[in-house]
């Protein structure tokens, strides 16, 4: 049953904290001029404290004056206590922990995507390849040794926090 348990758990949220970082790294490596401001703006949730971090979190689900509450009320919902049920708690917590984990993992996957030389894109260009091609013949292959860190680091992360959990 722990097992059963452990991997229902653990599986889904390290692949939603890699599906979640490698939107910032793909959009930031498309541009020279996101790079900077990545550099700096990406890494800020897991910078922040983990306590500073969940009062933020807990504000933003507050039932009477959060900021999750204000978008649920302006779309014609009823004021919801979020952190007071268990399926809603839970969901609330894992969004807190994919938005505090996934932008280490973005800049994992961002140095990985940044490591294939802009030689290798104009040679695709050059002979022909649509940009499906390129993504699939090109930047996957050489994109894989960040993928799979970045995967690790997931599955760990989220191991250890189910860890934590039961203890």
């Amino acid at each position: 049953r722990l097992w059963a348990t452990s991997a229902s758990t653990v599986l889904p949220l390290a692949w939603a904290r890699w599906m979640v970082a490698s939107l910032p790294a793909t959009i930031v490596s498309v541009s020279a001029a996101f790079t900077t401001v990545s550099v700096w703006v990406v890494p800020l949730p897991w910078a922040l404290p983990l306590a500073f971090a969940g009062l933020i979190w807990a504000w933003f689900f507050h039932t009477e004056y959060g900021f999750i509450n204000d978008v649920w009320m302006r779309f014609g919902g009823e004021p919801q206590m979020w952190l007071l049920s268990p399926v809603s708690a839970f969901t609330a917590i894992c969004i807190a922990i994919i938005w505090k984990s996934s932008s280490f993992m973005a800049l994992i996957l961002l140095a990985g995507l940044q490591m294939i030389p802009k030689s290798l894109y104009e040679a695709a260009e050059v002979d022909g390849a649509s940009r499906w091609q390129i993504l699939t013949k090109v930047v996957l292959p050489l994109a894989v040794p960040g993928l799979i860190s970045a995967g690790i680091f997931a599955f760990t992360l989220s191991w250890n926090e189910f860890i934590y959990a039961l203890t």
